[in-house]
């Protein structure tokens, strides 16, 4: 397994090689002017160059990019045009935040998906298959923003159990997280409805395997069938999709988070592209892609753990 993981590792490191080179590539050849951004239209010519040269912006975007990415190697993600900080201490300080939230929504979606997707592979063809199925299907087509809204009306507005929004930070320990029970049920809400799916049919095509044919010959029970023998190796497509939808948690929940006024990765992207914040969008894509191949690799490792038939060459 250590060669495999080395092989996954340095693969991973030239993807994010190439998505850094591909994302410079894009943001240098976009119409606009960041040294004008930040001087603003007024000013005179010269500072105006000065400012370009303090940018970088009056050499070529060959050598630029060999800059920025000789920082990246040595933890330097540049510096913000529009907060004046350091990309690496924003973006951390945003991944404090998205993190949790996406690991909370992940936990609310598996904690909806397993006992509703298990069940309804059990009684498949019965009423209660039909209706999850249903319900996953008008899961999915809900929107995350109009379920947010739905959610503020009725906790905050109506009920005032639960804030509607805002993040105090985690400076007050774990009291925080109730800030992120509104948006984490959002998001967890439709990705719940399609691992739901994901888990029914992951457990009806391992239910026509043999060996389960077997196990039902010697005449053990169905439940015990389900959850000893079928479960385990039926999990393998679903962590795989748990991955992706951890991945695209942790770098998309932009709507969500403004919505709820967190101040997560979404947010600081939407930020970072409406100024125009070029380094900080580098690094921000480039760490969110980080993240997703990192959280990729974790998933493919735990297969093993899952089906002792999987061996890593």
């Amino acid at each position: 397994m250590g060669r495999y993981v080395v092989r996954r590792l340095a693969g991973a490191s030239l993807t994010l090689v190439a998505i850094s080179f591909v994302v410079f590539l894009s943001l240098n050849v976009l119409p606009g002017d960041p040294a004008r951004l930040v001087v603003g239209l007024e000013a005179s010519p010269e500072l105006y160059q000065k400012v370009r040269a303090e940018l970088g912006l009056d050499r070529p975007w060959i050598l630029r990019y060999l800059s920025w990415i000789g920082g990246v190697f040595q933890g330097d993600l540049g510096k913000s045009l529009h907060y004046r900080r350091p990309v690496g201490e924003l973006v951390g300080s945003a991944l404090a935040v998205s993190f949790p939230l996406a690991g909370l929504a992940l936990l609310l979606a598996l904690a909806l998906a397993f006992p509703l997707g298990a069940t309804a592979a059990r009684r498949a063809g019965s009423a209660f298959d039909v209706l999850v199925m249903g319900l996953s299907q008008v899961g999915l087509a809900v929107p995350e923003f109009w379920l947010g809204f739905l959610l503020i009306l009725l906790f905050s507005l109506k009920l005032g159990t639960l804030p509607a929004g805002g993040f105090p930070g985690w400076e007050k320990g774990l009291s925080p997280l109730i800030h992120l029970l509104l948006p984490a049920f959002s998001l967890a809400i439709p990705r719940g409805a399609y691992l739901a799916r994901m888990v029914r049919s992951s457990l009806l095509s391992t239910l026509q395997e043999a060996y389960i044919a077997v196990a039902r010959s010697k005449g053990v029970p169905e439940r015990w069938v389900l959850f000893k023998h079928a479960l385990r190796p039926a999990l393998i497509p679903v962590v795989t999709s748990a991955g992706i939808v951890f991945g695209r948690l942790l770098a998309g929940a932009i709507v969500v988070e403004n919505l709820f006024y967190i101040p997560g990765l979404g947010r600081l992207v939407l930020t970072a592209v409406l100024a125009r914040d070029i380094p900080l969008v580098q690094g921000l894509v480039l760490v969110a892609a980080g993240a997703i191949l990192l959280v990729n690799l974790g998933a493919d490792l735990s297969y093993g753990l899952l089906d002792p038939r999987i061996r890593y060459t």
